[in-house]
């Protein structure tokens, strides 16, 4: 018989851990994408702002490779349309305020369309964010 412990354990569902998250902070591309495939509820892993891998990945200044973000989507699709941080961006706005190269932005058009046209907190659509980031530079 099983006590009452070990019943709830069997009944919560699993959480995501942060080591995927980790991996992409720590730009370790191979070791991320390896990780994503054993591993992919860590996909949906959230920090501390609300931000997934996928949405990191987004915003590093150093391009991650499109399989890289190819995996991300195809283990948690979700991260694509969902708003993350506090001003509630998706990824292709991050992708796109930080200049990303134009075949991320195709992977994630790829992974959902309607993130296209999908507004943040702030009303903006990924094209505006795409010129407030070039504004930037």
């Amino acid at each position: 018989m099983m006590c009452h412990q070990q019943q709830q354990r069997k009944l919560q569902k699993p959480q995501p851990s942060s080591l995927l998250y980790d991996y992409v902070l720590d730009l370790n591309w191979e070791k991320a994408k390896s990780h994503a495939l054993k591993c992919p509820l860590d996909a949906s892993y959230t920090d501390d702002e609300g931000e997934t891998p996928l949405f990191l990945a987004c915003q590093l200044a150093t391009d991650p490779p499109l399989s890289l973000i190819q995996t991300l989507i195809h283990v948690y699709p979700e991260a694509v349309i969902l708003p993350q941080g506090r001003h509630k961006y998706l990824p292709i706005h991050i992708a796109c305020r930080y200049d990303a190269p134009i075949g991320v932005l195709k992977v994630l058009l790829d992974g959902n369309a309607k993130c296209a046209v999908k507004q943040s907190k702030w009303g903006k659509t990924p094209l505006v964010a795409l010129c407030d980031g070039d504004a930037n530079r």
